[in-house]
C-alpha cells in the first residue's frame, strides 16, 4: 500500500480502510518500515533487480518474441526505474 499524504491506497489508487487501520498502529507501521527497508536492500541496493531484469532482456531478444528496438526501449526504461 502506498501513503498519499492523508489517505492510505491498496496501490491501485483506492483507498483500503485496512491499510489506512494497519498503518495508525505504531508497532505495525514500524513492521512494515523495516520489511521495505529490507526488501531495498535485497532487491534493488544489491542489484539482484538489475540482474533478473538483465536476465529476461536476453532471454526474450535470443528468442526473437519481442522487437528488438521495443524490447531495449522497455529494458532502459525498466532499468532506469530500479536505479532511481
Amino acid at each position: 500500500a502506498m501513503d498519499r499524504g492523508t489517505v492510505k491506497t491498496d496501490g491501485f489508487g483506492r483507498t483500503n480502510v485496512l491499510v489506512t487501520r494497519f498503518l495508525e498502529n505504531e508497532t505495525f507501521a514500524a513492521m512494515k518500515a523495516d520489511a521495505l527497508a529490507e526488501l531495498q536492500a535485497a532487491l534493488f541496493d544489491s542489484g539482484q533487480a538489475t540482474e533478473v531484469l538483465e536476465r529476461w532482456t536476453a532471454l526474450l531478444d535470443e528468442a526473437g518474441v519481442v522487437d528488438a528496438a521495443t524490447l531495449a526501449s522497455e529494458s532502459e526504461a525498466l532499468a532506469s526505474k530500479l536505479s532511481a
